[in-house]
This record gives C-alpha cells, sequence and structure tokens, in this order.
C-alpha cells in the first residue's frame, strides 16, 4: 500500500510541473490571440510611402500589429503579410450612399411622414429591403472571396438608416415605401382599416398600433440577410471571419432605437456573425473612454461571442489627446469578452499616438 501510495507521488511530482508550464502555455497564446488591427491601411499613407512590401510589413510588425483593413488586391502584400502571421481583413459597405438613390431610386428610404430621406452631412441612408442593392453588394463580396486571399469580411451599414454618431442621433422611422409596407403587412397578418385610405395615416396607424411588431420586421430582415451572406462567405471559404460593424447602443439607449430604428437584435444575429464589433467612438457619441469597456461586455453578454471593438483616433468632433487615445486603447482591450481591437482609423495617428499604440500593443 505504501509503495503504491510513493509510486503516485513521484508520478504527481513528475506531472505537475509539465502541467502547470502547459497552462501557462495556454495563458500565454490567449495573450498573444487579441485582435490588434487598424483601418483604413493604405500604402499611400505617410509611413508606408515610397516603401517596398517587405518593409511595410515590417513597420507593422514594429508596430505590433496583427491585422489590417485595406490593400487586400495587393496580391503580393498580402502574401507578405500572411507570411508574417498579419490577417487580411475587408469592410463591405451595405445600404449607404447617393450612388444607390441615382442607380435604384426606389431604395432611397420613405419616412413615416411621406417624404424622402435627405442626406445628413456625409450620410444617405438605403433602404435594406431593395433587393438590387442587396444583390449587387452580395456580389462584390463573392468577387472579394473568390479572386482574394482575405481572413474575414466586415459588414458595414448593414442595418436600416440612422445618421447615430452623435449624442443626440436624429431618430427617424422609415421606410414606408408600399413595397415595404405591404411585405410587413403580409408577413405580420397585420390588415389595415377600411377606413384609413391616406397613406401618412397609415404609417402613423402602424406606429402606433403595431410598433413592437415594426420592430421585429425590421430586425427580421436584417437577420435574414446576414444569413445569406453567410451562406455565401461560408460555401466558398469556411475559414473566412464574417464580422460586423454596428451602432454602439444598448437595448436601453434611445428607447431600444437599435433594434426600432436601425433593426440590429445582436442576439438573433450571433447565429451568423462571428465577430461583433461595436463602433465605439466615444468622442463623437459624448461619451468617457470607459464607456468603450461597457458596451463591449455588454455586447459579449448578449451574443455570447467574440467582440472587436472599433474605436476613434481621429480628432472627431474635438482634439483626442493621446492619452485619451492610450486609455480608449486599454479600455478596448481589456473589457469582458474583447478578442482586441480596431483603431479607426491609421490616418488618425499622429507620431504620439503611434507610440501609444505601440506601448499598448506590445502588452496584448
Amino acid at each position: 500500500m505504501r509503495e503504491s501510495f510513493l509510486f503516485v507521488l513521484i508520478i504527481l511530482i513528475t506531472w505537475l510541473p509539465s502541467e502547470l508550464n502547459g497552462q501557462n502555455n495556454v495563458m500565454h497564446s490567449v495573450k498573444e490571440s487579441k485582435i490588434k488591427a487598424v483601418y483604413g491601411f493604405s500604402k499611400g499613407l505617410p509611413s508606408f510611402k515610397h516603401k517596398t512590401n517587405v518593409e511595410i510589413v515590417s513597420i507593422l510588425q514594429e508596430w505590433e500589429v496583427n491585422a489590417i483593413f485595406g490593400d487586400y488586391e495587393d496580391f503580393d502584400l498580402v502574401d507578405q503579410l500572411h507570411r508574417a502571421g498579419i490577417k487580411v481583413f475587408v469592410e463591405v459597405s451595405f445600404f449607404v450612399g447617393e450612388k444607390w438613390w441615382r442607380d435604384y431610386p426606389v431604395s432611397r428610404p420613405v419616412k413615416d411622414n411621406g417624404t424622402l430621406l435627405e442626406k445628413e452631412d456625409w450620410y444617405a441612408g438605403v433602404n435594406p429591403m431593395d433587393t438590387d442593392v442587396f444583390k449587387a453588394v452580395l456580389n462584390k463580396i463573392q468577387r472579394i472571396i473568390t479572386s482574394n486571399t482575405v481572413d474575414g469580411i466586415w459588414l458595414d451599414f448593414f442595418r436600416w438608416p440612422c445618421h447615430w454618431e452623435s449624442p443626440k442621433p436624429n431618430l427617424y422611422q422609415t421606410s414606408f415605401d408600399d413595397r415595404t409596407i405591404n411585405l410587413f403587412l403580409t408577413e405580420k397578418r397585420i390588415t389595415i382599416p377600411n377606413n384609413i385610405s391616406n397613406p401618412i395615416k397609415r404609417n402613423q396607424w402602424i406606429l402606433e398600433k403595431h410598433l413592437n411588431s415594426w420592430a421585429e420586421f425590421k430586425c427580421d430582415q436584417i437577420v435574414r440577410l446576414a444569413e445569406k451572406v453567410r451562406q455565401l462567405v461560408k460555401s466558398k471559404n469556411e475559414n473566412i471571419i464574417i464580422g460586423l460593424f454596428h451602432v454602439p447602443w444598448t437595448n436601453e439607449d434611445f428607447n431600444n432605437a437599435l433594434k426600432k430604428i436601425v433593426g440590429q437584435d445582436l442576439a438573433r444575429l450571433s447565429s451568423h456573425i462571428d465577430i461583433f464589433s461595436p463602433m465605439v467612438y466615444h468622442a463623437m457619441c459624448g461619451k468617457s473612454p470607459q464607456w468603450v469597456q461597457e458596451i463591449t461586455k455588454y455586447v459579449y453578454q448578449t451574443t455570447n461571442k467574440p467582440v472587436l471593438p472599433i474605436i476613434q483616433s481621429m480628432n472627431i468632433p474635438r482634439e483626442l489627446s493621446d492619452t485619451e487615445f492610450l486609455h480608449t486603447l486599454e479600455f478596448g482591450l481589456q473589457a469582458d469578452g474583447s478578442s482586441g481591437t480596431i483603431v479607426f482609423n491609421l490616418n488618425g495617428l499622429n507620431e504620439a499616438k503611434l507610440l501609444k499604440l505601440k506601448k499598448v500593443f506590445e502588452q496584448y
């Protein structure tokens, strides 16, 4: 009995150091797995201009960057990046742009008061129910994943219209064109009363009597479109990540405008999205850097999926100090559920901010 005990003890003593070392390796790999991405990469930027692809990769490695958004069509550069372990992601814009208004006039959303959606600053929202627009963007994605070696596709403007980058955004209901409304009524089995024939009164009646159904309908459409994107991408390459740039609100913000206005139900979208990227531009939204951490945690708890917050580096609408940028970066990387962070954008990084970026990225 004693000999058996001694034998077991010897085995444990021999096994424990290697096992603990294995756990340390796991922890180390988790630390290394953080995505440290920069958005808006271009070989034309001052840091990379007149540099060879090998030199560009060396600069990115020096900054501790391991993922970029941009220049995915430069085959040699992509090959060099992949050899260095740097991933290449692509942002694809869906329902935005005056171009779609011109090409497909019916894609321009109709507000509940019957007027066409106006351009707000640079933003021109598009009705996500327009099949021509969706097919065109889907074809673009197919061309990208067929002709290029990319690691991830991030869906952008994948929602109903809203220019949200403000402490007090203008919130408007869209789209009340006949085609969209008829589909809503059919899907939700709702009948307009016979005494309502005026379109504007019809719209008001829907919002007064069936707002929850309307919000659900808007979310339904975005989820369905996300499913179609996933089917296309994964059928071509199962390893390509599908990310989503989404509005950085909780269900409590602006009376649940995340669902009622923009139609983004994060919990439901989690079936089709691999990584969620809340656009936590704190200065634009009038928030503190710590807000980045709060939203990241919320998205993780809501979706149970990896979260890759995208933070701002640009001086909009005010000066963003390098110290404030550093804190925002740290909050994005340290938040519960964070898989790393994306810096928006590379062009907004001056020398001081670059030093802060490198300092923080070195720790992850």
